[in-house]
Order: C-alpha cells, then structure tokens, then sequence
C-alpha cells in the first residue's frame, strides 16, 4: 500500500508542478487565485505524503496491522490511475484550448 501511496504523491507533485511551470497548455485567462492557492497547496502536502510513504516502506513491521495486497490489486489501482490522470489532463487541455 505504501508503494501507492510513494506513486500517488510522486504524480500529484508532478502534475502540479507541471502545471505552474506552465507545461500544460494555457488558458488565455489568467489562473484564478483560488486555483492558484489550491495548486501550491496540493503542491506542498505531496511531499510530505510520499515522505511519510517512503518511511513506511523503510519500516514496514514497526506493529501496525499489515493489508497483504495482490500485484493484481496494485496493477489495477496503478492502472486506474494512470486513467484519470490521463482524463484529467485530456479535459484540461481540451477545455483550455476551446477559448
């Protein structure tokens, strides 16, 4: 589970990242401060998730009930992923480009 949770917050910091990095393509808007607020949140509590998922994975048996996962199981989360996010960037790109 901890590997996940290393991806998740790995993924999240980059695609943040990438986005104020202006990566992505730009809306001819400027980014609400709302958003921007949001992004630099999401931005700065991925990395504390996947430092606190790598420490789990250096310490696995420190007493904690441990949830035995299939590589299925990890797959098929890993996969489902890598579908949203591909969605989420899809839309994104499509609704910027629409103006």
């Amino acid at each position: 589970m901890a590997v996940i949770s290393v991806i998740c917050g790995i993924s999240f910091f980059l695609v943040y990242a990438l986005d104020l990095g202006k990566i992505f393509p730009i809306s001819p808007d400027k980014m609400p401060r709302a958003l921007f607020v949001i992004e630099v949140s999401g931005l700065i509590l991925a990395i504390p998730l996947t430092l606190l998922s790598l420490l789990e994975m250096a310490m696995p048996n420190r007493g904690a009930a441990t949830i035995n996962m299939s590589a299925t199981t990890i797959i098929s989360v890993l996969v489902l992923m890598v579908v949203l996010g591909l969605g989420i960037v899809i839309f994104a790109t499509k609704s910027a480009m629409r103006k």
